[in-house]
């Protein structure tokens, strides 16, 4: 079949058919809740798995340490409602409390007039992975399924893993028409291949996230040069005005050097009490309105904890990013106007005194 024919190729390593291609834009979710606290309903993302596929070997997931490894997972006969979750999910819902025994979810899915609760047994967990490159979280749920023939209706995804030092874009350029030719079983062919890197930059654009990131880009661009130029247009004026001061300076030995220092020093100085004063204010904000509290999830998603979550450890680095961002303007703004005015002669700059 096609996925032996696949695998035989010298430049592959594995190659399995999959539900749910990673870094791609088609994934579900799933409403779950732990047995403790059943009314809380939190959306995992869910990533459905053949039974029968090689899903983890293909993508290189391992097995979690102290829990069955992906060849005992793939050899188990799941049962109608187990499922596979991640290490960051077994951390969060149970404090990465080690073995499998007593861990289910309950799936509380809508049937006509009454609401059906499933009870999803937890037999597997693995390490974490994301499902695209724009969700921060890796709190996933893996449902297995089998592959009916109805799942051919729609074009099935392939995913190979090629060797190491195989270039992927090369091979899916190189072997297209070979693919093709090799590959047609039927009425079944390859209609198109691509890396993983291309698949996702594709997936982004689709998603809008590349536009996001280069519109943010040419904000941070444009402000940083503008924080620039006003920097430069407000020393050159100051520096204007401390001309003889300059030259007193360099009558009595000052360097070039120590002047340009010296007025950088004054600019880093201010531009630190500005600083402060500012993560002072925004810090007395976000306290008063509640920020402080964390990200608010509208969609039931649950946060998976990180210094993006946790308001003082992204206050703290936001504002060390900030600082340093500023700091950068304010040297580079300040050293033009600097070195321009220590370069007058103390003669020049004291000439109507």
């Amino acid at each position: 079949d096609i996925i032996t024919r696949l695998k035989n190729l010298p430049e592959v390593e594995n190659a399995t058919i999959v539900n749910t291609v990673l870094g791609g834009d088609r994934f579900n979710s799933l409403p779950l809740a732990t047995e403790n606290n059943d009314s809380i309903i939190n959306w995992f993302p869910l990533i459905y798995l053949y039974k029968n596929s090689d899903f983890f070997n293909a993508y290189d997931i391992q097995g979690a340490e102290g829990y069955p490894s992906v060849a005992e997972l793939m050899s188990k006969s799941f049962g109608e409602n187990d499922i596979i979750i991640t290490e960051s999910m077994n951390r969060e819902l149970w404090d990465g409390q080690p073995g499998l025994k007593g861990k289910y979810l309950l799936h509380f899915r809508d049937a006509s007039d009454s609401v059906d609760t499933l009870r999803c047994n937890v037999v597997g967990v693995v390490k974490d992975f994301h499902v695209n490159s724009f969700m921060r979280t890796t709190m996933n749920v893996i449902y297995p399924l089998d592959f009916e023939d109805a799942d051919l209706q729609l074009p099935p995804n392939i995913v190979v893993r090629l060797k190491e030092g195989v270039d992927a874009d090369q091979f899916a350029a190189d072997k297209l028409e070979e693919l093709c030719d090799m590959l047609r079983v039927g009425n079944i062919y390859v209609k198109s291949v691509d890396s993983q890197d291309s698949f996702i930059s594709k997936t982004e654009a689709i998603r809008g996230v590349t536009s996001y990131y280069n519109l943010n880009i040419f904000v941070a661009v444009l402000f940083l040069v503008n924080l620039i130029l006003g920097v430069v247009g407000c020393v050159w004026l100051q520096t204007g005005k401390r001309v003889k001061e300059v030259g007193v300076l360099r009558s009595y030995g000052a360097v070039r050097g120590n002047i340009t220092g010296m007025l950088i020093g004054e600019s880093v100085v201010m531009a630190t009490v500005a600083v402060i004063i500012g993560c002072f204010a925004y810090l007395q904000y976000a306290l008063r309105d509640g920020l402080s509290n964390g990200v608010i999830n509208n969609n039931n998603y649950l946060q998976q904890q990180s210094w993006v979550t946790n308001f003082g450890e992204h206050f703290a680095i936001i504002s060390a990013i900030v600082y340093a961002l500023i700091i950068i303007c304010v040297i580079v703004g300040t050293y033009f106007p600097a070195r321009h005015v220590s370069r007058i002669e103390p003669v020049d700059a004291l000439r109507d005194e």
